[in-house]
């Protein structure tokens, strides 16, 4: 299966409600970015890696457009759905 890979840099706080839709942790504020960002994510449903501890970095959030802590996460989405695994 072939995918395309989109990165981005997001902060932290975002984390735990894009991975495991807990939005608890985000103020009432953040919310409706977050909702906004995932709503005009590239190409429809995909799946996330990265948020490793490794790549964090005090830089412009991808969501929030606000410097904060964010590390580097990636969005994948299948866009060969064969069954060719080579």
């Amino acid at each position: 299966m072939k995918f395309n890979t989109y990165d981005y840099r997001i902060a932290g706080c975002f984390a735990s409600a894009i991975i495991n839709g807990d939005y608890s942790g985000l103020d009432e504020r953040a919310i409706p970015l977050l909702e906004l960002f995932l709503d005009n994510l590239p190409e429809g449903s995909g799946h996330w890696s990265g948020f490793d501890e490794e790549t964090a970095n005090f830089t412009r959030c991808d969501i929030c457009t606000e410097y904060a802590q964010t590390f580097e996460a990636q969005y994948h989405v299948a866009i060969d759905r064969g069954t060719d695994y080579n």
